[in-house]
């Protein structure tokens, strides 16, 4: 229970993520429940982010619309790898550095069966397909004139107070030993802090795939329908190594283990935490849609996804280690444990419109709804291990992250277009642009997606996918927060900016 109650009074860990922070601590449940439910990747390299509201454009576009795979032309297999490459420029603490990473994973494997008809449409299908992905390794290098990460370790409720007064990051703060004071305050004005030294190393990793079953029909002249099953299973595993050194001995008064006379004493030359958060989940998903071809060249189509519910199981562990001054050490100060929980992602409603549908040259545009304030968090999965008094903690706190969710989060309209011009070799290239507004009400980390593909066929069974997607965006994380002399909650953040570029390769075979 440590971890849930460490977050629940607020003290929320060290975090630096790729993923979409929207100026949270990346491993408080309220951030958890947006990165969840957050889908970032179509693992198809058909598709990648184009839009299917009203179009069909390879396998992966049942996750538009499951109607479009009613347009498609033949049965078929697919299967992609997926590539990602990051620049992550972070500044904090006035500090500026880029991180660049890069990884390759599995995209998508899936069947596409169209049923012989003798008038009409009938497909089914299913598959593997990748639909989240971050992942980055960050580095944090500053001297911090204003604060300290054991600021964090000394709020009353923290269950960080044990292991870190054991590790003497922290002491009381007045004779009586009525509250704790970080280490590096103690008999200190606020005005007469002196700084540390602060490193640390993140790595941050989410992937969640899709397991799907779909059907769609043209069950009336020029109207189609679909509807898709999802079943969804990921991992998320944070790690973080923060250490703060007192590289320039500011703190050298031997207060520590001092003898009766005052003499002999040491003082702290480093503090190091480590943070280990590993977490695997599973959901199940529907969704339906319809697709009209009013005319021959101008389709219109909807589809609707129904709020989907996520079981997360989630480990931890923290440690912190001291050094003194006089090189000796304090170790193995740490706790773990396991915790459930569920995060319910919000239904989405996708509109879109495809022109001249027929011919070489065709666009397609679709907006897509979501109301990222209807994301719920329920702590309470497993009340066999909990005590009356944990479940009503966790039941009022549940209630106050849910608020925050509603009251930060906003209802956004997501905005996908793209061209495809198919020549008469049946090779085609495709244009895409997507714009994703931010999340919050009162922060602008919105994103712009820009792709560009090829499908060829190389024999009059296969055909060879590549798609180059790259987007950009701005970002804040909170590093740690705390609660001053004053009552008031400081959070210290690290800005980011962020480029991301994606290539897809795959093979289509027709049967």
């Amino acid at each position: 229970m440590k971890r849930i109650l460490t977050l629940l009074v607020g003290m929320l860990f060290l975090s630096l993520s790729a993923s979409a922070q929207n100026g949270e601590s990346p491993i408080s449940y309220k951030s958890l429940a947006q990165q969840f439910s957050t889908f970032n990747v179509n693992g198809d390299a058909e598709h990648g982010y184009l839009t299917s509201v009203s179009s069909f454009n390879g396998y992966g576009s049942y996750m538009d619309n499951p109607a479009a795979m009613a347009l498609a032309e033949s049965s078929f297999y697919s299967i992609s790898l997926f590539s990602n490459t990051m620049s992550i420029d972070n500044t904090y603490q006035g500090n500026a550095n880029t991180e660049d990473n890069s990884n390759l994973y599995f995209g998508n494997i899936g069947l596409v069966y169209k049923v012989p008809t003798a008038q009409g449409s009938l497909v089914f299908g299913g598959g593997y397909s990748l639909v989240s992905h971050t992942s980055d390794e960050m580095f944090l290098d500053a001297y911090n004139n204003d604060n300290t990460i054991t600021d964090m370790f000394k709020a009353e409720n923290s269950n960080y107070n044990g292991i870190a007064f054991d590790a003497f990051a922290i002491d009381y703060g007045d004779n009586s030993e009525t509250y704790f004071e970080s280490i590096f305050r103690i008999g200190l004005s606020p005005d007469e802090y002196r700084g540390i030294q602060q490193y640390a190393t993140i790595t941050n990793t989410r992937n969640i795939g899709e397991i799907t079953f779909f059907g769609a029909t043209e069950f009336q002249k020029n109207l189609y329908a679909g509807l898709n099953l999802s079943i969804y299973t990921g991992t998320h595993r944070f790690d973080r190594n923060f250490q703060e050194v007192d590289s320039q001995n500011q703190y050298d008064d031997g207060i520590l283990f001092a003898d009766d006379q005052g003499n002999n004493g040491t003082d702290i030359h480093s503090i190091e935490l480590v943070d280990d958060i590993d977490s695997e989940m599973y959901g199940f998903g529907l969704s339906g849609g319809i697709i009209f071809k009013m005319l021959p060249s101008f389709h219109i189509g909807s589809s609707f996804t129904l709020p989907t519910k996520f079981f997360i199981s989630e480990s931890y562990y923290s440690n912190i280690d001291t050094e003194f001054d006089d090189n000796s050490v304090s170790t193995d100060n740490n706790y773990a444990g396991s915790f459930d929980y569920s995060i319910t992602k919000p239904a989405k409603l996708n509109l879109g419109a495809t022109v001249n549908a027929d011919k070489p040259l065709n666009f397609s545009v679709s907006a897509e709804y979501i109301d990222y304030s209807t994301t719920k968090v329920k702590l309470v999965e497993d009340e066999e291990n909990l005590t009356p008094e944990d479940i009503a903690a966790l039941k009022a706190n549940e209630t106050e992250f849910n608020n925050q969710i509603r009251d930060e989060y906003a209802a956004v309209v997501n905005f996908k277009s793209h061209a495809v011009y198919t020549f008469k070799s049946g090779t085609n290239m495709k244009a895409g642009y997507a714009y994703l507004p931010s999340k919050k009400h009162d922060e602008d980390f919105s994103e712009r997606i820009y792709t560009l593909g090829i499908t060829f066929p190389v024999s009059p069974s296969m055909s060879l996918n590549f798609l180059t997607q790259y987007s950009a965006r701005n970002d804040r994380s909170v590093v740690y927060d705390y609660e001053d002399i004053n009552g008031n909650r400081i959070e210290v953040g690290n800005d980011q900016s962020i480029e991301s570029l994606k290539i897809l390769g795959g093979i289509k075979v027709h049967f």
